[in-house]
């Protein structure tokens, strides 16, 4: 579900973009280590601005009784330059120049109470905090990043209980049994063992 949910979230905001919904354009990615390193960011710079997605926790699952309740949260990385100063990376302002304030609020107003196509099987989507990940100047560039997470639920539906394992088919029931029921057939030939024993008589 994890990854249906991430898919979703970079269709959605890729969408948007497309459909020059947003005034801007803007590049959706998933996470993949564009945030590193000061030599990542220096490489990646040239894509801004830009959303990246990435699932950023799994908790306790909730027994519900015949199934259990996950609520994960999933993070979109609104990420901004300029040319000018950190304040215009965040605010924007000259034309064609967008900051990660503008780009958090259309994420938000993209994704809050959305259910991606998945209805019946995630909870709606809802704000769950942002965070100020780096506003600062990168070898003289002024950049600003910033990280909208938010919150959905799903359930787990258990596989049948070790009792009836050898009923499910591949590796998820092993059809384990007696295990003096077990045969094979050895790869390597065992060795004769021999030793001599002498007996002393009185």
């Amino acid at each position: 579900m994890i990854g249906a949910i991430e898919t979703a979230l970079i269709a959605r905001l890729n969408a948007a973009n497309t459909q020059k919904m947003l005034g801007y354009p803007l590049n959706v990615e998933s996470y993949g280590g564009q945030l590193n390193t000061e030599e990542d960011l220096a490489r990646f710079v040239r894509r801004l601005p830009c959303a990246i997605v990435t699932c950023t926790g799994v908790g306790r699952g909730e027994d519900m009784g015949s199934c259990f309740k996950e609520q994960g949260t999933f993070a979109v990385l609104c990420v901004a330059r300029s040319l000018r100063n950190e304040q215009a990376a965040r605010h924007g302002g000259m034309p064609g120049e967008v900051g990660t304030y503008q780009i958090r609020n259309d994420v938000m107003t993209l994704l809050c109470g959305q259910t991606l196509g998945l209805r019946e099987n995630i909870e709606p989507l809802s704000p769950y905090g942002t965070r100020v990940l780096f506003n600062g100047m990168l070898k003289n560039l002024a950049l600003s990043v910033v990280a909208v997470e938010f919150r959905t639920a799903w359930t787990v539906e258990p596989a049948a209980d070790s009792d009836a394992a050898e009923l499910m088919p591949g590796d998820a029931g092993a059809g384990i049994t007696d295990f003096t029921l077990f045969s094979g057939g050895w790869d390597v030939p065992v060795p004769g063992i021999g030793d001599e024993v002498t007996l002393h008589k009185e």
